[in-house]
């Protein structure tokens, strides 16, 4: 009974947690009139990548290779689809709906990823040893505020989650007596930080732990032990490539063939560093600072927080700067900001030129997650001190003059017509918060239920921002719902365009239509394509070369298109007869000295191509024969292809399909080399007669990287339980 009794007080916390958020996030768990997905990066890129990997997942295929967009590419190099993430495993495994997943799944998919941001923020406050009210008010404000409230991609988000789990393990770790195990697990975390899909998040908090480890062993490390701070160094970032391995090998071994569209339609290989221009184009504004309390004053800020959470983060920095680890979230707050200024910082320039991967971050504003979660810690203290009726009296009368004069002003600004809304707002908030705390101050209020209160004041704040930008789901000019106007168009291509590719014009079909509908397309919304498939993807032989029959658009883009079907929204095929079939064989292999004189020559050689091969370096040896020869896809898959020759004699059978490292090819059952035919196509040599010739898709980055982060995995594991 004793033993129930604690598991209830135990699971009381985390159980009121998720009430709030279920009601935070009212629009989406309580309503079905809105939805998250209103938007272009998520319902053209981010929803046609998740459906094309729960399709794959319940296929029972690994949703390694996506064969749908610009050739092919590798899901899980790009990092940004997420196939390394557990949370999207649980999503991809749920049941289907006609062949999708279902919105409803979506929405609590995304309430699932901020209460676990949540969840771990009130594990790290408790392990603050602060009570179990403060606890939950710093989980709610961490999922609810700032940049994690306003934020809709998932693949960030997920990664930002794991930040109160690693500095809950990094300041148990930081005292030069602790056990080296806590540095291994803020290690483990920040590794499962990288597995969400996305770099910049992971960036910024690798950046920011490192900068604490650093001024915290500079405040409190003991002279002389130097080889302590290295150790605990070592086996953080031993852990955290571990586990991070099975996202981080497959995306390095990716980023080096790949290119990056960074802005303003630049596209840099990986070696090229990102132009500071591009930083400074995602900097936060200065003057953004003042959405701290104003709510949208500027749509795209992410760092709003309220007047009664600041006042609460304020109160906790006075009451417990005594505290280590409320120094330590003052730092990071501060340090979030610094960072997030961008251009405007000079400290941002100074990591940009000296830290590596700092450049490829590109979006310093993004930063202002970290002053969100600073913000959040420093107000549960506050809320603690509040509840326990630790706050002098002085102190409570600095913050509530503070908020007092802070309403005056904004509500003359509001009667002056400057942004009357969001100062109106902004000024009821703050005149809210100083009256808890002024009547708090004459005794007019228990100190338990001005907390209360001033949490409620907080609420109300966040709740006018974070899930207001929600869109009603059945709006005539519904983004979502575009992307179920072309099924007829998909259907008419799965019946007639056999093994043959199409291309889509993106001002008439903007999502990934490959993706959500599993049609082999050409084009893509992505950040990168293979680079070889960059020099010849806007040639008109290069397209032809790549099996491009059929165009998707609204009207002809070529000469010598003719339209063969026109969809209900307006969509019409058209086809083009200059298209390669999907795989031949030519006899003749001519080398050339680079890359880019190949690109050039396609175009000259045109047709030609059918016939004659081109690479660069060394050739193989083929044979000339007369005869027919017959090259015919006979399947394909997420990560398998199958074909079959018939050959006179010996010569090349080319595919068109990208070639990329982690590739092997088969002929016979036998193991057979893979060359870079035109630098984007794959080809095989094959002798003469009738032959089966397989391509498996078997990256060595991911086999080493998942066996890396399964031990990564076991070793945190037995540091966690082990005493």
């Amino acid at each position: 009974m004793v033993r129930a009794s604690k598991i209830l007080r135990a699971a009381a916390g985390p159980a009121i947690l998720l009430l709030l958020y279920v009601v935070f996030f009212w629009r989406i768990t309580l309503s079905h009139q809105f939805t998250w997905l209103e938007s272009p990066d998520i319902a053209y890129q981010v929803m046609p990548w998740l459906e094309v990997q729960a399709r794959a997942f319940h296929q029972r295929q690994l949703p390694l290779w996506d064969p749908y967009e610009w050739g092919g590419q590798s899901l899980i190099g790009q990092m940004q689809p997420g196939t390394a993430n557990p949370l999207n495993w649980i999503l991809f495994a749920l049941p289907l709906r006609d062949g999708f997943i279902r919105e409803l799944f979506l929405h609590w998919y995304f309430v699932l990823i901020h209460y676990l941001g949540g969840l771990f923020c009130y594990l790290l406050c408790r392990d603050l040893k602060l009570g179990r009210f403060a606890a939950v008010l710093g989980g709610a404000a961490f999922g609810m505020s700032a940049w994690m409230g306003v934020t809709d991609w998932p693949q960030m988000l997920t990664g930002a989650i794991w930040a109160p789990l690693i500095f809950l393990f990094l300041l148990r770790a930081l005292p030069a007596e602790a056990p080296i195990r806590y540095a291994g697990l803020a290690g483990a975390f920040l590794g499962a930080s990288l597995l969400s899909g996305h770099h910049q998040i992971p960036t910024f908090l690798a950046l920011a732990a490192g900068a604490v480890g650093i001024y915290l062993w500079v405040l409190h490390g003991r002279a002389g032990h130097w080889w302590e701070a290295a150790g605990k160094t070592g086996l953080a970032g031993l852990l955290a490539a571990l586990v991070g391995a099975l996202q981080a090998l497959p995306a390095l071994e990716y980023g080096r063939t790949a290119v990056r569209w960074v802005g303003d339609n630049l596209a840099l290989p990986w070696k090229s560093p990102v132009p500071y221009t591009v930083h400074e184009k995602f900097s936060l504004a200065p003057a953004q600072l003042l959405d701290i309390v104003i709510p949208h004053t500027w749509l795209d800020s992410r760092i709003f927080l309220g007047w009664a959470l600041l006042a609460l983060a304020i109160l906790g920095v006075l009451t417990a700067w005594r505290e280590r680890a409320v120094k330590v979230f003052v730092f990071l707050c501060v340090g979030g900001v610094a960072l997030a200024l961008g251009s405007h910082s000079i400290f941002h320039g100074l990591a940009y030129v000296s830290i590596p991967m700092v450049e490829k971050a590109r979006s310093p504003g993004m930063a202002t997650f970290l002053c969100g979660f600073a913000a959040s810690v420093l107000a549960a203290f506050g809320a603690d001190a509040l509840w326990r009726s630790r706050i002098p009296f002085e102190g409570l009368r600095r913050v509530y003059r503070l908020l007092y004069g802070a309403a005056a002003a904004l509500a003359i600004l509001a009667a002056a017509r400057i942004d009357a809304d969001a100062l109106s707002a902004a000024a009821l908030s703050a005149l809210l918060a100083a009256v808890v705390l002024h009547a708090l101050r004459f005794e007019r209020l228990r100190a338990s239920t001005a907390a209360v209160l001033l949490s409620m004041v907080a609420l109300f704040e966040l709740g006018s921002v974070g899930g207001s930008h929600f869109t009603y789901r059945d709006r005539p000019e519904s983004i979502v719902r575009k992307l179920h106007e072309d099924k007829d168009v998909a259907n008419f291509l799965r019946g007639r365009m056999g093994d043959a590719r199409a291309a889509v014009d993106r001002s008439a079909v903007p999502y990934n239509f490959g993706d959500w509908y599993g049609i082999h397309v050409l084009d893509g919304y992505t950040a990168s394509i293979p680079a070889s498939l960059n020099g010849i993807s806007s040639e008109y032989w290069g397209r032809m070369l790549m099996s491009v029959r059929y165009l998707l658009a609204a009207k002809p883009l070529g000469a010598n298109q003719r339209e063969v079907y026109a969809g209900a929204s307006g969509v019409k095929v058209f086809e083009n007869p200059d298209a390669f079939p999907r795989a031949w064989a030519v006899h003749k292999i001519t080398t050339l000295a680079s890359d880019r004189e190949i690109n050039a020559n396609i175009a000259a050689a045109g047709p030609r191509m059918q016939a004659e091969a081109f690479l660069t370096g060394h050739a193989p040896q083929v044979e000339t024969c007369a005869g027919v020869e017959q090259v015919a896809l006979v399947s394909q898959s997420m990560n398998r292809l199958a074909l079959r020759a018939r050959m006179q004699c010996k010569g090349m059978v080319v595919a068109s399909e990208i070639f990329a490292p982690g590739w092997k090819a088969y002929v016979d059952g036998r193991p057979a080399q893979i060359w870079p035919a035109y630098t984007a196509l794959r080809g095989v040599i094959v002798p003469a007669g009738e032959h089966r010739i397989e391509m498996i898709y078997r990256p060595a980055s991911v086999i080493v990287g998942a066996m890396m982060s399964a031990l990564g995995l076991l070793l945190s594991l037995w540091l966690l339980v082990r005493r």
